[in-house]
Formats: C-alpha cells, sequence, structure tokens
C-alpha cells in the first residue's frame, strides 16, 4: 500500500541531504532504517557528484539498491539496482587538455600539487592547484584566488575559446578549488531527463553557485514540483515526514 505522496517522485541530493555534511561521513543508521521503508513506498532517485561506490559507502548498499535510480558523477552515469543503465560518452577534445594545460604554466600560483586535469565520465575536473592537495592548501588556494580572481579569468578565456562547451567554477564549499568542464547541461539537472509527473527536489546547496541550484531552476522553469533547500539530514528528514505515513518516530 502507497502512503500520501507516492503518486510524486521524490529526487534527494546525497552529501549533506542524506548524510552528514562533514567529508567521510555515513548515513545516521536510525535514519537509514526509516528511509528505507519510505523508498519502499514513494517514487525516490537519488543524484550525487560522487562514484557508485563513494556513494555506497556513504548511504549503504540498501538504500542504494531501493531507489528507482542513482544518478552518479553528476548525472553522468545513471544506476537501477546495481545495473548501470547509462554512462555518458563524452571526452573533451585534445584542444581542450591543451588549453589546461597551457593555463597551469602560466598560473602565477608558487605552491602546485600533483593532479591538475582529472577526467570524469562526462566532464573534466580541473584545478590550478592540484587534487593532490590538502584541506589546509586547499584553504590557502582559495583565498589567493579570492584576490587574483585565477579561476574567474581562466573561465573567461576557456569561453572565448571553446564557446560550444560549459565551464563552471566550483565555489560549494571553503574549499572548493575546481572549474568543471563538460558539454551544456550535463550537471545534477540531468536526473529531471526522464522523469514523468510532480518532482519535489530536496538538496542543500539550492543557491546561485550551489551544484543544486541547476535543477531547482529547471524545475521551477518548468512548473514541474516543488525545491527545498535543507540545512542537514535532520532537516531533510522532519520534511520527509509530512510525505508519508511511515512511522513519525526517530526510534
Amino acid at each position: 500500500m502507497h502512503s500520501v505522496g507516492s503518486n510524486c517522485n521524490y529526487i534527494l541530493d546525497v552529501g549533506g541531504t542524506l548524510i552528514p555534511k562533514t567529508k567521510d561521513q555515513i548515513i545516521d543508521p536510525l535514519f537509514e532504517k526509516w528511509f528505507l521503508e519510505f523508498e519502499c513506498n514513494h517514487n525516490v532517485y537519488l543524484v550525487t557528484g560522487s562514484s557508485r561506490d563513494i556513494c555506497v559507502n556513504r548511504i549503504g548498499i540498501d538504500v542504494f539498491m531501493g531507489a528507482k535510480r542513482v544518478y552518479c558523477q553528476h548525472g553522468n552515469v545513471v544506476y537501477e539496482g546495481d545495473i548501470e543503465v547509462y554512462r555518458n560518452p563524452w571526452r573533451a577534445p585534445s584542444e581542450v587538455y591543451s588549453f589546461l594545460e597551457s593555463e597551469i604554466r602560466k598560473s602565477k600560483f608558487p605552491n602546485k600539487k600533483g593532479g591538475h586535469i582529472i577526467d570524469k565520465p562526462g566532464y573534466i575536473r580541473f584545478t590550478l592547484l592540484g587534487s593532490d592537495a590538502s584541506d589546509d592548501e586547499k584553504c590557502d588556494y582559495r583565498v589567493w584566488d579570492n584576490q587574483a580572481g585565477e579561476r574567474d579569468k581562466i573561465v573567461r578565456r576557456f569561453y572565448k575559446r571553446f564557446p560550444h562547451l560549459h565551464a563552471e567554477v566550483n565555489n560549494k564549499s571553503s574549499i572548493g578549488v575546481h572549474i568543471y568542464i563538460s558539454l551544456p547541461n550535463k550537471d545534477k539537472s540531468q536526473v529531471l531527463n526522464n522523469i514523468e509527473g510532480k518532482v519535489k527536489y530536496y538538496g542543500d546547496k539550492i543557491y546561485w553557485g550551489g551544484n543544486d541550484y541547476s535543477t531547482h531552476q529547471k524545475i521551477m522553469e518548468r512548473g514541474i514540483g516543488n525545491t527545498y533547500m535543507v540545512d542537514d539530514y535532520k532537516h531533510t528528514w522532519e520534511l520527509l515526514k509530512n510525505e508519508t505515513s511511515v512511522s513519525k518516530s526517530k526510534g
């Protein structure tokens, strides 16, 4: 028997929405038990910037398998249960890599680390600092970049060279140091491409520059539902309780 709201599609971000914001945290066991029952009675879709393995490690295999679909890597790899049903095959042309390598050489930041260009399914994660940097080093780069505006300048130069592609500065946290490069619209909003009917979207970064904003914007433009910016997983839990007849007890 379906609960109240079962005709709606529930789309949920993972980090900061289903699990604590702190890096490497996992789902609360009491919330996990409750959410599994919610998944049994509702159309639930999950969307995350993480890979499948990282997502499973953080929310558990049961929650992962309980969703109708899980959109990993910003929607570029999609799973139904344990079956991969879609993988974005896009790879940037060689000219893009040459451009990025020239920007690394030109950068005036003095303390570069390794791992500047990381290929992901459907996009490139690029950083002048280097992905091998520590959190403290990332914070130092953010302070420097706030003054130098290096990433914003790179994005402007990128669009002059590649106007048909998309480049976005990642400012999702105090240690965000990346630029994401992809085809247009290949972000978390891809979750909306194959869902019919009304939706309710829950995310912790539904603001300009946040990685949930594009999904919010498209839902509003299309008039297909509502979005909810949450403070943490406890806030998500409270909101979802209003959508269901599943037990309101936290255990």
